[in-house]
């Protein structure tokens, strides 16, 4: 390994003769190591816009290969293989770096020279310290789980969101110290932006460096900063249309006049199955009282979508697209997470979100009193 490592040194050393500014200030270059590798084909990827891109491909020859190209900004890619799931990922800056990893361990590849990636695993080491107390509390959930205990299952529930919110706040309190490092923004956007509104989104991205408005992390937070401020309490619900499993238009629009729960679920999710019993007794006691359900499925397969709707007894309305986390309904109102709910009032107005079902019926019972 000494061996190895000495000789991604060197060849660092050799072709990083040339600089990133003596060529192109945002030029990098690649050179790896992947041994038992030959004749494997390696790709050069990023996420965007929800897919992988593969940027570029290279063929392992003697155990080597090379990435060449230029870079906007600094941001995370993967290294993948033809015909493999499993992949790497790495901060990639302008410059020189090595790869050093075995054909047969991709994810385990190393990453030299890289000072990016040098910052970010030891930030990712520094919340190593959450990684036992979060098995511990999985441990005792599915032990009270399987002897029925609800008490102890939602106590482990609790300590695990506590545990959460401690890993945000150090989190929280990296960028702060760190706000002009790319990494923090990769990092708001990973830990932070997915459970808050618009408020925690455009306080992460005050707590970074407005340099680092280019940053592909930074952009799709302000992005969904946008899409939240749209639909957030007190705004006019956005109207859609999609299709009925009798394969009519059903629109939101249809339902003015009542108070409305818009229900983001899908057939394969487990937490909004276990919940669909709860919904369908308060629907029976509410639904002669001027509410009603718009259930907005996540599913991809027609069959299982229907399928859970006879077998969980939904009788109320029913749309899709069958796109999945893509839906276009799921995308208007930025849900990231389901089960998701929005209650509109009888005027098409967002009152409230995410209420648990006892919340929501005593919600209803003030309104419909």
């Amino acid at each position: 390994m000494k061996k190895t490592i000495y000789c991604l040194i060197v060849m660092l050393v050799l072709f990083g003769c040339k600089t990133a500014s003596e060529s192109a200030p945002n030029a990098f270059n690649i050179s790896g190591e992947m041994r038992n590798g030959d004749s494997s084909i390696l790709y050069l990827q990023k996420y965007e816009n929800g897919k992988m891109l593969t940027l570029d491909s290279a063929i392992v020859k003697d155990e080597k290969f090379e990435f060449r190209g230029t870079l906007d900004v600094p941001q995370r890619f993967f290294l993948g293989q033809k015909g493999k799931d499993a992949k790497m990922s790495f901060f990639m800056d302008a410059g020189e770096m090595a790869l050093d990893g075995h054909i047969d361990s991709l994810r385990d590849t190393r990453v030299i020279g890289s000072e990016l990636e040098n910052e970010y695993q030891a930030f990712e080491e520094s919340l190593s310290i959450f990684a036992d107390k979060q098995e511990a509390i999985i441990t005792d959930y599915w032990a009270a789980d399987s002897v029925g205990d609800e008490e102890a299952k939602n106590a482990a529930r609790d300590r695990m969101d506590a545990l959460d919110g401690e890993k945000q706040e150090q989190v929280r309190a990296y960028l702060k110290e760190n706000g002009s490092s790319p990494v923090s923004a990769y990092l708001g956007y990973y830990y932070l932006s997915f459970e808050g509104g618009h408020e925690e989104l455009d306080a992460i991205i005050a707590s970074l460096d407005p340099e680092l408005a280019a940053s592909p992390y930074v952009k799709i937070m302000a992005e969904r900063s946008a899409k939240l401020k749209k639909v957030a309490i007190g705004q006019p619900a956005i109207n859609f249309a999609l299709e009925s499993p009798d394969g009519k238009q059903i629109s939101l629009a249809d339902f003015k006049g009542k108070y409305l729960l818009i229900d983001f679920w899908a057939s394969w999710c487990g937490p909004c199955r276990a919940e669909n019993p709860n919904v369908v007794a308060m629907y029976e006691e509410m639904k002669d009282k001027d509410f009603d359900i718009l259930g907005v499925s996540f599913d991809t397969k027609r069959e299982k979508w229907l399928e859970a709707i006879e077998a969980d007894k939904l009788t109320w309305s029913h749309v899709s697209d069958l796109k999945g986390w893509s839906s276009e309904a799921g995308q208007l109102y930025a849900v990231n997470a389901i089960p998701h709910t929005v209650l509109l009032d009888k005027e098409g107005t967002i009152i409230a979100k995410d209420l648990s079902v006892e919340e929501l019926k005593e919600k209803l019972g003030e309104l419909l009193d």
